[in-house]
């Protein structure tokens, strides 16, 4: 066996390193050497799921590739077992560092003279592999910003926004959906959680998240998950605009996203219309 080895300093917690691994529309994005790009079929992220995809080269060339996932340890270290030719043990440990993470890479090939054969790709290959996870790391997430206009005063938009009560009779995109419980610490460092669920019973999911920015009547900002969120809340002689601003995530399209949040921020328009001031 021969092992090929080399480390990565990011300027990006563990956990964020990690997001960019398990995401499969992220690690399409930047697994493999420079100009290469992927087509996932199945992506099973889990101890003995599998993974299996093309990777295409930038002259079209397409190399199958299927692996098996062997060790998931969340924000530490994954292993797989890359189970077509070559054969090949690959392990991605994460160290945390007082600047970020250090990335320890492992790919240990079965067959010593296939190794050698091969050092000369493979060397280059996976340093280009970690340049373009960094390329991926310092990319700027995308923002959507959805607004509503509410004719009340901002005290009241910002009780009914804040407010669990509140909470829990406008948060819902569409009227097969509602949230069931709601819970708000309004502070710097508070955390906030809504569980959404489909009324059928069918899915449900907790919205969480820690707030980062809490100024009265005026602005909120928090983190959830490893994307963050704004909502300013802006008086006019009429009432107050309430605009959101959030960072995409990968799973949706852009539409949809937009389209959700908007209806969510509609539905909370007409519950502060229709409630009592």
């Amino acid at each position: 066996m021969t092992t090929f080895a080399t480390t990565r300093d990011f300027n990006a917690m563990p956990a964020t390193v990690f997001a960019a691994i398990r995401d499969p529309a992220r690690l399409a994005r930047w697994w493999g050497p420079a100009g290469f790009s992927n087509r996932f079929s199945i992506f099973e992220f889990r101890a003995d799921g599998r993974w299996v995809f093309d990777m295409i080269a930038p002259d079209g060339t397409v190399y199958a590739n299927e692996s098996v996932f062997t060790r998931i340890v969340d924000d530490q270290e994954l292993v797989l077992r890359h189970v077509c030719q070559p054969l090949f043990t690959l392990s991605i440990r994460l160290e945390a560092t007082a600047t970020g993470t250090r990335l320890h890479w492992a790919q240990t090939l079965d067959d010593a003279a296939v190794a050698e054969t091969i050092r000369h790709i493979v060397e280059p290959a996976n340093e280009q592999n970690l340049d373009r996870l960094r390329a991926e790391l310092e990319r700027q997430p995308m923002k959507i910003t959805v607004e509503t206009h509410v004719s009340a005063p901002a005290a009241r938009v910002w009780l009914a926004y804040t407010t669990p009560a509140d909470i829990v009779q406008w948060n819902a995109a569409s009227a097969d959906w509602h949230t069931t419980q709601a819970s708000v610490d309004l502070r710097v460092g508070g955390e906030f959680s809504s569980r959404m669920e489909a009324k059928d019973g069918s899915f449900g999911f907790d919205f969480a998240g820690t707030y980062t920015q809490v100024i009265p009547e005026q602005l909120l900002e928090y983190s959830f998950g490893q994307r963050t969120a704004r909502v300013e809340f802006i008086t006019a002689a009429d009432g107050t605009t309430v605009r959101v601003s959030f960072e995409a995530e990968t799973t949706h399209s852009v539409e949809q996203q937009q389209e959700g949040w908007q209806a969510i921020l509609d539905n909370f328009a007409r519950h502060v219309a229709g409630s009592k001031t």
